[in-house]
């Protein structure tokens, strides 16, 4: 097992072009004039056709026998991302705690004192405080992909960052996934959906159109238990509908001029989207259902044993195939150390 960074492969035979000579035929002004095969085969074994470019064009790139085999092919350095969900749970203000073991016990005062008006010596009544713990247990989250050795050495380590990116990106959305909506099973993290004490607002037996009255009330059940909200998170979708609502008049509410930027905010409290939230939940007769979050984001605690660590095999079958087995590995859990200050709208409909 190799592990951290693939190193760059080496040993790949060089070209001494110092041994390539060819008459040379210049301009008077230094530039390549008419055709020359030591243009043409230095460029060619030093991957440079800055001072080859007429070669390039003389041979007829488009036509393989004309000499377009002898052009080598080219590609763009980058390797672009592919487009995917947003992860919102940690960008909305989790606490992240390090796990030094595989288990983590987070107390919190559940009742505390009580205060007392007193007259002059007077007994002072006594009062106690009460605790409770939250456990969290590191659970385990990987992926692993298998790649060519060749990709890797032929795209000049492009390739290397950009899987690594990619499945740094999957675990960070799978573990979004988790915090949302975890039932808690199958190795899961509780998610804040399906915990028990967050509050709920219901849009009816069969889901319905959420409004900013829908908004209003789940901002209230945050501060009715003393909550201070500090996002929001929801479907593109939903977002949609909200900002198409119109006053009496017929103007935008959410955005009151369209030339104006969208806010990213909803009464002042920052917006998170993601597709990760489903659109197809079954509410009473409806399939088209999805939920909206609300909540005092700090609250929402992360533990991590182990930050995201990549391992790179290339023994045994990876070996056998001339390949690169590359796995990426977390140990963490999720929990809400007060679910009384988060709030889910079910039933939403578009």
């Amino acid at each position: 097992m190799v592990k951290g960074r693939l190193n760059e492969v080496v040993g790949k035979a060089a070209i001494n072009t110092r041994k390539l000579e060819f008459p040379s035929e210049e301009a008077d002004n230094g530039e390549a004039k008419g055709f020359s095969f030591g243009r043409l085969f230095r460029a060619m074994a030093t991957k440079d056709w800055t001072g080859a470019r007429y070669e390039k064009k003389a041979l007829g790139e488009g036509t393989g026998s004309a000499g377009g085999y002898l052009v080598p092919e080219q590609h763009v350095s980058e390797v672009k991302d592919r487009i995917t969900a947003q992860a919102v749970v940690r960008r909305a203000g989790a606490t992240v705690y390090p796990m030094g073991t595989d288990t983590l016990n987070i107390p919190r005062v559940s009742g505390g004192a009580t205060a007392y008006w007193v007259g002059e010596n007077t007994q002072i009544t006594s009062s106690d405080q009460t605790f409770a713990q939250t456990q969290l247990v590191a659970r385990v989250l990987a992926a692993m992909v298998k790649v060519s050795n060749q990709l890797l050495q032929d795209t000049s380590g492009s390739a290397e960052a950009a899987i690594r990116r990619d499945v740094a990106k999957v675990l960070a959305l799978a573990e979004d996934l988790a915090f949302i909506g975890g039932d808690g099973t199958a190795n899961k993290p509780l998610g804040i959906i399906n915990t028990s004490g967050v509050n709920e607002v219901t849009l009816g037996a069969n889901g319905g159109t959420p409004n900013f009255d829908t908004i209003y009330d789940a901002l209230y059940q945050v501060e009715l238990n003393s909550g201070a909200a500090s996002a929001w998170i929801m479907h593109p979708r939903t977002k949609n509908t909200l900002r198409k609502i119109k006053d009496s008049s017929g103007q935008y509410i959410y955005n009151v001029s369209p030339s104006l930027r969208e806010p990213d905010s909803l009464m002042g409290i920052p917006v998170y989207l993601t597709t990760q939230i489903p659109v197809n939940l079954t509410v009473g007769s409806s399939t088209d259902c999805s939920h909206i979050i609300c909540g005092q984001f700090d609250e929402a605690i992360i533990g991590e044993r182990l930050g995201m660590e990549f391992s790179i095999d290339q023994s045994g079958t990876a070996f056998e195939y001339y390949q690169s087995w590359i796995r990426a590995i977390s140990r963490l859990d999720f929990t809400l150390r007060t679910p009384g200050v988060f709030c889910k709208v079910t039933g939403v409909r578009s």
